[in-house]
């Protein structure tokens, strides 16, 4: 039952420990369809991945890194 508990405990941290990798990406949240955009925080990344990608236009907001956006790969 200890080990249940442990994998449990371990599985509720996962969350903040992709979004504390994540962070380091910056970037911004870009809708597909209208464009509308909205930048990435700190932590975001944990608190997407835990409850989900934002949504505009009944669609996932695709995020771009900095890193894309200052090599120009982000379409206009």
């Amino acid at each position: 039952m200890d080990d249940m508990l442990t994998v449990f405990k371990r599985a509720q941290e996962l969350p903040g420990a992709i979004g504390a990798s994540l962070d380091g990406f910056g970037g911004i949240l870009r809708c597909g369809i209208c464009h509308a955009e909205r930048p990435m925080q700190p932590g975001d990344g944990g608190q997407y991945t835990a409850t989900g990608w934002p949504k505009c236009c009944a669609q996932s907001m695709m995020w771009w890194t900095q890193r894309q956006i200052d090599a120009g790969e982000m379409p206009a």
